[in-house]
């Protein structure tokens, strides 16, 4: 069982590539099969000596299993849109949440001798992610600091060019939220994907 990709941003199509073999490399031609998405928790472990090998929880989902058949060469292909899950983590302090799914395919040539193979991929709410660092939470009315910034994609490739605005905001007490913003200033990455500004309150 494989895809086309091993990351996916919410919206893409997922491809899903099955090939089937017997033992000796002939393939399983006319087989019918099922296809099930699970959704991956992270396994936290408390006491060492209770982690096991496994590395995520598998939840069934409620997305619908898919029946097919093979063929002749004993392959299958399915595509479907790549969407978040309800066990999705945040990236903190980013916005940025990844759905982990696991893709299970279980074949049966007819002799009632059930086979499965899986694949995992992870499904990002965006294909960027923004960080910054204010080198420390407290700063001095009027002194200057330094301001970074950093832009990459899902693939931790570099966004150059990208066009950014820092911010300050103010809690209104009105409306309960961050709306109010103070001050503001622009910056855009260089080749590395960076950026930088002294920023001062």
């Amino acid at each position: 069982v494989v895809t086309d990709a091993r990351q996916y941003v919410e919206g893409d199509k997922v491809t899903v590539q099955v090939e089937a073999r017997y033992f000796f490399g002939e393939p399983v031609p006319h087989a019918r099969l099922t296809l099930r998405q699970y959704e991956l928790g992270e396994v936290y472990c408390w006491w060492e000596a209770e982690c096991g090998d496994e590395e995520y929880i598998w939840y069934r989902s409620s997305r619908q299993e898919i029946s097919g058949v093979t063929d002749e060469n004993g392959r299958f292909t399915y595509t479907f849109d790549a969407a978040a899950g309800e066990y999705n983590l945040q990236h903190w302090p980013t916005e940025l949440r990844v759905s982990t799914w696991g893709l299970e395919v279980s074949v049966d040539d007819g002799s009632h001798q059930e086979v499965s193979g899986f694949t995992v991929i992870k499904v990002f709410n965006a294909a960027e992610v923004v960080s910054m660092d204010t080198n420390g939470y407290f700063k001095q009315p009027g002194v200057p600091f330094d301001v970074r910034a950093r832009v990459h994609t899902i693939a931790d490739e570099p966004v150059a060019g990208r066009a950014l605005r820092l911010e300050l905001r103010r809690y209104n007490l009105t409306t309960g939220d961050y709306t109010t913003i103070v001050q503001s200033a622009g910056l855009s990455t260089d080749a590395r994907g960076e950026a930088a500004l002294s920023f001062t309150v």
